[in-house]
């Protein structure tokens, strides 16, 4: 179930179940995947808690985000992360005792001056059948750490998967607009050879 804070509450995934735990909730037909993907239009321009619960007949898990809605002149943002793979299970491996370069890029299309902020942040994951983060992996001791291409030392990082998301804020006024891009890297102890991905930002 997703409520979006504006009255409007989404159910997905068993409609029998749905209707029994969330009565006053409107059924979507949208097949449940994981991460599941929606999107959703707000009249007024204020901020909103969205929450979201997933349950089954025995257990109910529940978070929340608070959601800023605002109107913002810019036609497009995007952001990527050259050559990124978005899912740990086609990961590239990458020996511990090379150098990590990633490199992020973004499209603004606005039509007044922005300014943006730039950063990155990596997160040691375990596989399973829902993605688990063990631990946040500082980055401060880089000096890349606030720039498009993020550039690690060797060993810098033990066995593992590890997630890596860029973060660009596109900041109007006192508006901030927040986009983000992720790639899985998986650190082994296999000789590989060293990983670049390029994209001119």
């Amino acid at each position: 179930m997703v409520s979006f804070g504006d009255g409007t509450i989404f159910t997905y995934g068993d409609q029998e179940l749905c209707t029994e735990k969330f009565a006053n909730a409107i059924y979507q037909t949208k097949e449940l995947e994981n991460p599941l993907l929606f999107s959703h239009l707000y009249k007024s321009p204020t901020r909103y808690t969205v929450f979201a619960i997933a349950a089954d007949a025995s257990t109910t898990l529940k978070t929340d985000l608070d959601v800023l809605a605002a109107t913002i002149p810019c036609d497009k943002t995007s952001v990527t992360i050259s050559g990124g793979v978005d899912t740990p299970f086609l990961a590239p491996k990458i020996e511990r005792a090379r150098k990590i370069f990633l490199e992020g890029a973004a499209e603004i299309v606005c039509n007044v001056s922005v300014t943006t902020l730039k950063s990155w942040r990596v997160s040691k994951v375990k596989v399973a059948e829902v993605l688990e983060i063990e631990r946040d992996i500082s980055l401060k001791s880089l000096s890349t750490y606030t720039m498009p291409q993020l550039a690690t030392p060797p060993r810098f990082f033990e066995y593992g998967m590890y997630c890596f998301v860029y973060e660009l804020k596109v900041i109007v006024g006192t508006t901030e607009l927040v986009k983000t891009a992720k790639a899985f890297i998986e650190v082994n102890n296999q000789l590989q050879f060293e990983l670049y991905m390029n994209l001119k930002l």
